[in-house]
């Protein structure tokens, strides 16, 4: 699945949250460890790992992936996010 999100900011770092049904269909569930790796092109690669220094929060019924992160520029105002079992990948939304 691909889908737009926008980017919050909190104390000067980007926010990205993603929450719900997505994470569950991809396998992260509350308290899964993953790793969240910043990528090349200015995205963020987000993969389930059994020694990630990461966790899903939330409940069971709503996991929540919260990252706070310099990796997105300032003039990025969303990201489009692919979720695959087991991996999440963000990319930086590039205005047209």
């Amino acid at each position: 699945m691909h889908r737009r999100y926008k980017l919050g900011t909190h104390r000067g770092a980007r926010r990205l949250w993603l929450e719900g049904n997505r994470l569950t269909a991809a396998g992260f569930t509350r308290g899964a460890p993953f790793r969240a790796t910043p990528r090349a092109d200015g995205g963020l690669d987000i993969t389930l790992d059994t020694t990630g220094d990461r966790h899903v929060a939330g409940t069971d019924a709503r996991p929540i992936i919260d990252i706070l992160t310099h990796v997105f520029a300032d003039h990025v105002a969303g990201v489009w996010v692919t979720f695959d079992t087991g991996r999440i990948l963000v990319c930086p939304e590039h205005a047209s």
